[in-house]
């Protein structure tokens, strides 16, 4: 029950539009001075910094089509973009329902510093039919953020402050705001270098066609069946 009691209120507040125009900012490791637990405040950014390319993703950790895209896609980027240093990502929280299992995720990963905040929304996402299960318990789904921040050094006391920390809202309902200001209204949502992602693209094919367009890579076209005068100029 702490966690839906905590975070209907304050997910709901993410959500509304015209909160705070907050500005983006660099990502740094701060702590919160009432409850003492640290937190990633600002955008963290997967890869290179200096890339050509940057993928903006607004996301929820409670969204089903959001956990198939870091399961099935996000992989491949790495792989294929990321880890070769010619593309990054910020992962922004857009939190939706149930917005309050969104938000503790969301807050997890911030409380686990920089250098674990993908590692944790990755484990999030994972963890993702867990979690609900668990929401439908008696004890609620408090056990199984638990359960992943000791998986990445946090005790649960940590997790506990966490969940209850007004500047780790604060950054959620940041990234919600800009959210709004970008005019997203679905999750997952990608930005490439500013431009929007289509939902008719958000396949691996397509998404790998976009990031070599936006580097400037020809994509070689699919084989075209042979008409008379091609087969004729062929001879």
């Amino acid at each position: 029950m702490l966690i839906k009691n905590l975070f209907s209120a304050v997910a709901f507040a993410a959500l509304a539009v015209g909160c705070s125009q907050a500005d983006t900012q660099p990502a740094s490791d701060v702590s919160d001075s009432k409850s003492g637990i640290s937190y990633v405040k600002g955008d963290v950014v997967l890869g290179n910094k200096d890339a050509k390319v940057q993928i903006i993703e607004y996301a929820s950790t409670s969204c089903g089509h959001c956990r198939t895209f870091h399961k099935t896609i996000l992989p491949n980027i790495k792989k294929d973009f990321i880890e070769q240093g010619t593309v990054n990502l910020i992962y922004r929280d857009l939190p939706t329902p149930p917005a309050q299992l969104a938000a503790a995720g969301a807050a997890l990963a911030r409380c686990a510093g920089t250098d674990e905040y993908y590692k944790v929304l990755d484990d999030v996402f994972t963890s993702q039919g867990e979690i609900f299960d668990a929401a439908q318990s008696s004890g609620g789904a408090l056990p199984a953020y638990v359960e992943i921040g000791a998986r990445h050094g946090m005790s649960e006391a940590d997790v506990k402050a966490c969940v209850t920390s007004t500047p780790v809202m604060d950054e959620i309902m940041r990234t919600a705001d800009l959210a709004s200001e970008a005019g997203v209204s679905s999750t997952p949502t990608l930005f490439i270098n500013g431009v929007k992602v289509e939902s008719k693209d958000m396949t691996n094919d397509a998404i790998k066609g976009l990031l070599n367009a936006a580097l400037g890579i020809e994509t070689p076209a699919e084989s075209a069946p042979a008409t008379e005068e091609t087969a004729a100029e062929a001879h």
